[in-house]
């Protein structure tokens, strides 16, 4: 990536809180053998955040960045005082616009501790809210546990009531998916709640340790079961369900050009260059690849030490997003070829050979959620024919920047 190109977008995960105040059994921050965590501050303090904003203003200028996001990120970032992180908010605000770039911010927490106070610092700084909610009571209670035990849905239910209770404040839902749970009552249960955005995250799993054939299947239909209560709700145009919103476009002919869980020069737009930064300071790649084991034996970077241009030039981030733009062999021929190019890249992984270069080991179970789409948009009335050209000319178009990879 030469100085000059301007990559358009930076999205920044800061992990200003590196402890948590649940004790969420599937968590890969915390119960899945890394505990890097330990050693670094609590929370982020104000030597490193001197060197975020310098180094912030350095890789605005250096690569041309017009739009900086920002997600303040754990742990738990809530743990923070109310004033701590508004302080923060309005720090990174201003360095981002000194160096001539749009700032947006969001949290993401699991909405224990949300009260007055925090909806007051949420509205002056315009932070968007994230939740992190799984489902109702029953699957929230069984994993997203405080450090006794003890369920959390009861005070999540009631953070997001004053979340609501605002309607000033962007807010979403952000969901692991539980293959246990029927993704319709999943869908049901945010909307009693009020969300109108919300997003189901595929699992983790990698080649390390592969999913049964049951629990690729269970995911799968967990979302064509949510595809199915979002096309029934009678207020559809007021919801978004994002994977399944990128997913529709992928089979519209005229939509804009969109695969998701893909690098986004698939879309034709500069890149986008995804970094998280830690509370000491150290950096790190996107979230979704944490647990893969991709880079865990890289020398660890700073932003003390190391610029955000020699960062996104290094080898193992390189690594990672060619993986965005490869098309996986043994995908080539693939009918859905052009509505995943293979699959999210953390469920590509295979630490044995360190790359991305296989399927999705949930292949199967996206499989059926393409082909409920298809099928519900033939039914709606959506013709065939434009679905089927609309498939060619993405993997068309993806194989086309693979060669250029």
């Amino acid at each position: 990536m030469a100085a000059t190109l301007s990559v358009g977008h930076l999205d920044l995960i800061l992990k200003c809180a590196e402890v948590c105040n649940l004790n969420c059994s599937y968590c890969y921050y915390y119960n899945m053998g890394d505990d890097s965590w330990k050693r670094r501050p609590k929370k982020i303090g104000s030597d490193t955040l001197g060197a975020l904003h310098k180094w912030l203003s350095d890789g605005i200028r250096d690569l041309r960045i017009d739009t900086v996001t920002v997600t303040l990120h754990g742990g738990e970032p809530l743990l923070l005082q109310p004033k701590e992180l508004e302080d923060i908010c309005a720090g990174i605000r201003a360095t981002v616009a000194e160096a001539g770039a749009t700032c947006r911010l969001s949290v993401q927490t699991n909405g224990v501790l949300i009260d007055a106070q925090w909806l007051d610092v949420f509205s002056r700084q315009d932070i968007s809210v994230g939740v992190s909610i799984d489902g109702p009571p029953a699957v929230q209670d069984r994993y997203r546990v405080d450090k006794q035990g003890r369920g959390s849905s009861r005070a999540v239910e009631n953070g997001v009531a004053l979340l609501h209770s605002q309607p000033g404040i962007r807010s979403g839902s952000l969901s692991v998916i539980d293959p246990s749970l029927s993704g319709s009552e999943a869908y049901a249960y945010l909307r009693r709640l009020g969300f109108s955005w919300m997003d189901f995250l595929i699992p983790m799993d990698c080649y390390s340790d592969a999913p049964s054939p049951e629990r690729v299947h269970a995911v799968g239909k967990f979302l064509a079961d949510v595809a199915a209560a979002w096309f029934d709700d009678p207020k559809q145009d007021d919801v978004v369900v994002r994977i399944i919103d990128h997913y529709l476009r992928s089979f519209q002919q005229y939509a804009e050009r969109v695969v998701p869980n893909r690098h986004p020069k698939l879309s034709g737009h500069a890149p986008i260059v995804v970094v998280s930064v830690h509370s000491d300071g150290t950096l790190g790649f996107r979230e979704e690849v944490f647990n893969s084991g991709f880079g865990k034996n890289d020398a660890i970077q700073a932003i003390g030490t190391t610029s955000l241009l020699s960062f996104v030039n290094s080898s193992p981030f390189r690594q990672l997003e060619v993986a965005y733009s490869t098309v996986p062999e043994d995908c080539s021929s693939c009918e859905y070829l052009g509505v995943c190019g293979g699959g999210d890249p953390k469920n590509r992984f295979d630490p044995t050979t360190g790359t991305f270069a296989n399927r999705s080991v949930y292949c199967e179970g996206l499989k059926l959620l393409f082909g409920y789409l298809i099928d519900r948009l033939v039914a709606d009335g959506y013709p065939a024919h434009r679905i089927e050209a609309k498939l060619l000319s993405n993997a068309s178009f993806l194989r086309e920047v693979a060669k250029l990879s």
